[in-house]
């Protein structure tokens, strides 16, 4: 849960620096999602921010807007539903852009760490342009070992 969020400079100069007014309710929404494990839905970001009071409308033309000034990544992941992930990181080291897994059985959605080998060079397989995304789907652990 976000803390202090109107007084958070870090926060503060990103939103500025991609041109966006930075309001208490951008401040939270990008501090959560800086701080989540794994890209989150509407519902969930206005959920984790419900201390700021923002109708769900705000909340998701906030979205919009941040996605559309580059701090934000929309992923759509094969379910319908639109899921936001930072493009920036607090760890200067972190790799912001990266695949993601997909249980088929649960829903949950995982970051994965790193950057998976592949035995062929993406970037150069015939009749494709340049890659930007790669989901893996699959079963997670618990719906595999029949746990959920």
């Amino acid at each position: 849960m976000p803390t202090l969020l109107s007084t958070n400079p870090q926060i503060r100069n990103r939103l500025r620096e991609a041109g966006l007014r930075a309001t208490t309710g951008r401040i939270a929404i990008l501090e959560v999602l800086m701080d989540a494990n794994r890209p989150m839905h509407h519902a969930e970001v206005a959920q984790a921010i419900s201390d700021v009071q923002l109708n769900h409308s705000t909340v998701f033309r906030a979205l919009t807007d941040m996605a559309d000034a580059g701090l934000l990544r929309r992923l759509e992941l094969g379910d319908h539903v639109w899921r936001y992930e930072p493009t920036v990181s607090r760890n200067p080291h972190a790799i912001t852009n990266h695949p993601h897994f997909v249980c088929t059985i649960c829903g949950q959605v995982k970051c994965l760490d790193g950057r998976p080998e592949f035995h062929a060079n993406l970037n150069q397989i015939q009749g494709v342009g340049k890659i930007t995304e790669i989901l893996f789907k699959g079963r997670c652990l618990n719906c595999q070992n029949g746990s959920s």
